[in-house]
């Protein structure tokens, strides 16, 4: 009898400390019908709503301002995984999150719009809709995480599901997005009403190779050091 207490006992002393943390990552709501809005009708570069698309979140996680048409070519790792995004082969703080899986096809946008109803209940969903994107994690709860409570982010989409030098891509802010600080939190009033059609307008750009960048910067160089004899 007293072995059986010990071991209630131990398993609940178990229990107590092992305790899984919850919330430790954030899902961001972009699609309540009949609440506020649904994000649809994002499209590919040929300004058509299209459902499958790989789609994510990227995240300022210092404060910089985001900038379309700027970013380097995605390994299919990091389209993957996630990580950090390059302008001109430069570490920018932009960190991108996926949203949808590149390993499982269909993964990305799939409503296809039939009887979802906006927040106004009279505006009727479209293809190319975005429902949330989930496990997005969360500094201090996850300190492996670049990821910090008030940071800005943008919704981005895929036209061909690849991240190439060339490929086109799509990006969308809006002044509520805003990482909260855990749990499940709604974004869908940004979508209220009528969605226009967002297109993925934007391309990636070739990482500059290390020899070329070496060569600009002697040309560079070479000016400022020309213009300075110049002056003198």
């Amino acid at each position: 009898m007293k072995f059986f207490v010990f071991f209630a006992v131990l398993v609940c002393a178990q229990g107590l400390f092992n305790v899984p943390k919850l919330n430790a990552a954030a899902t961001l709501q972009m699609s309540l019908p009949f609440v506020n809005g649904v994000a649809s009708n994002f499209a590919n570069s040929a300004g058509v709503a299209t459902n499958g698309m790989l789609y994510g979140v990227l995240v300022s996680t210092n404060g910089s301002t985001f900038q379309p048409g700027a970013y380097d070519e995605m390994s299919p790792a990091t389209l993957l995984n996630g990580g950090f995004m390059t302008i001109g082969g430069i570490v920018t703080d932009i960190y991108f999150h996926p949203g949808g899986n590149p390993a499982q096809p269909g993964s990305g946008l799939t409503y296809d719009g039939t009887g979802l109803l906006e927040g106004d209940l009279v505006t009727t969903g479209s293809l190319g809709t975005i429902e949330n994107v989930s496990l997005v994690p969360i500094n201090p709860d996850q300190p492996t995480s670049p990821i910090s409570a008030l940071d800005k982010f943008a919704l981005i989409w895929f036209s061909t599901n690849t991240a190439s030098a060339g490929d086109y891509y799509g990006l969308f802010s809006h002044a509520s997005f805003v990482m909260p600080a855990l749990g499940d939190v709604d974004f869908s009033s940004a979508f209220l009403g009528t969605d226009v059609i967002r297109s993925a307008n934007q391309q990636f750009q070739a990482i500059p190779e290390p020899s070329r960048m070496l060569l600009i910067g002697m040309g560079i160089g070479g000016f400022l050091l020309r213009r300075r004899r110049h002056n003198e």
